[in-house]
């Protein structure tokens, strides 16, 4: 889903989608050259995507966290 501003909402981005975007955010604030309004608005952005990625990260490492068992069984199976 896009914004007014034409960026897509932060739920809707992929891990490397909102990833790319931080990283251009990042240059963005860095290159000085925002007003200082944007600047702020940037960053509020930056925020909220740095949460949903770490959410993201948190939900893959539980699924790993289930597959590892179930790995771990079938090889000493096997072995």
């Amino acid at each position: 889903m896009e914004s007014r501003s034409g960026k897509n909402s932060p739920d809707s981005l992929t891990f490397e989608q909102s990833l790319r975007e931080i990283e251009k955010i990042v240059a963005q604030i860095e290159s000085g050259k925002l007003p200082l309004a944007e600047v702020v608005a940037e960053f509020k952005r930056a925020t909220e995507l740095i949460r949903i990625s770490r959410k993201l990260l948190t939900e893959v490492e539980q699924q790993i966290k289930q597959i590892e068992p179930e790995l771990f069984k079938s090889s000493a199976r096997r072995g």
